[in-house]
């Protein structure tokens, strides 16, 4: 804002003052225009891009008998290319008390590689390919080779509540 009104009042002076040729006094004034459009540009984009952020994750349900499961996925290819293929239903196996998968069909869109899962990560394990909900043990983990597609928004304590094996169907949220 200082800039515009430093070129606004240099641009008055050399008006008023009659230095300077026309030409320069064009020149100068097309360089403000310019310059008031690209900030109004970039004010205008601003709240556009925090607008796509908030729209950035999509809200999910996962139901296995009669426990419902909330989540989100975030907006990168491969949870993209997950959500394509929503609603499903896929058999969930429990793993060492701290995670349910089941196989998927392979996930081909790039994805965020995490180094280890945290409690409530939604994965995608590519050498399964497997779809993967972590729920507990992050603090002795040491599983590589995830991409993280979003997280759990529900209490985690309903997965040690599900049997060893379950019928999930994962569908977006209304």
């Amino acid at each position: 804002m200082k800039k515009l009104l430093f070129v606004a009042f240099i641009s008055g002076l050399a008006f008023l003052t009659g230095c300077g040729s026309q030409e320069n006094t064009t020149e100068t004034e097309a360089s403000s225009s310019s310059s008031t459009a690209n900030a109004a540009s970039q004010s205008s984009a601003e709240p556009e891009n925090q607008s796509q952020s908030d729209q950035a994750q999509t809200t999910i349900q996962m139901t296995a008998d009669d426990t419902v499961i909330t989540g989100v996925l975030d907006n990168s290819a491969a949870s993209q290319a997950f959500i394509e293929t929503l609603p499903q239903t896929i058999s969930m196996n429990s793993y060492g008390d701290r995670e349910y998968y089941a196989s998927i069909d392979e996930i081909t869109e790039p994805g965020e590689e995490i180094d280890d899962y945290t409690n409530g990560d939604i994965c995608y394990y590519p050498p399964g390919p497997s779809f993967a909900i972590f729920y507990n043990q992050e603090e002795s983990s040491n599983q590589s080779g995830l991409i993280k597609l979003g997280e759990v928004t529900s209490d985690l304590a309903a997965f040690g509540e599900l049997d060893d094996t379950v019928e999930m169907t994962i569908e977006i949220a209304e």
